[in-house]
């Protein structure tokens, strides 16, 4: 019973961020080949289904607050694409599911280090909390 109301209680939590973090960085290609690209809030319109076709990269720092304008790198064994956080401090990556890592290249005001962190290999939500400089 424990573990039906704790995945009832991630699934909510993903809903709820999915709905805050909006952005597209493949201009509608899944498979898009691109080596850098770019979310920002200027594309929020679309939005993404973590269930169904993305991954959302959320970039807070430890009060909470969204960290803004974050650049993101999100590879695979073969590519690495480049995003940047939104208003919302998500960064949205469009691709087919698979294994993924996942780190911050740079974050203005915040301290930036070179861990590296876990994609779900299914579509999901990636959280990374940066200190304050």
């Amino acid at each position: 019973m424990k573990k039906l109301v704790s995945l009832v209680l991630v699934l909510a939590m993903m809903a709820v961020i999915a709905t805050g973090c909006g952005g597209s960085s493949d201009n509608g290609n899944k498979n898009d080949t691109q080596t850098a690209t770019e979310t920002t809030a200027e594309n929020k319109d679309t939005t993404v289904d973590v269930n169904n076709d993305g991954y959302i990269v959320m970039v807070t720092d430890a009060d909470k607050a969204p960290v803004v304008g974050a650049s993101v790198q999100f590879c695979s064994d073969t590519q690495c694409m480049v995003g940047k956080t939104d208003d919302t401090g998500c960064a949205v990556f469009k691709v087919d599911p698979g294994k993924y890592t996942v780190h911050v290249l740079k974050a203005e005001g915040y301290v930036v280090t070179e861990e590296e962190y876990a994609v779900p290999e299914e579509y999901g939500i990636v959280s990374i909390v940066l200190e304050k400089q």
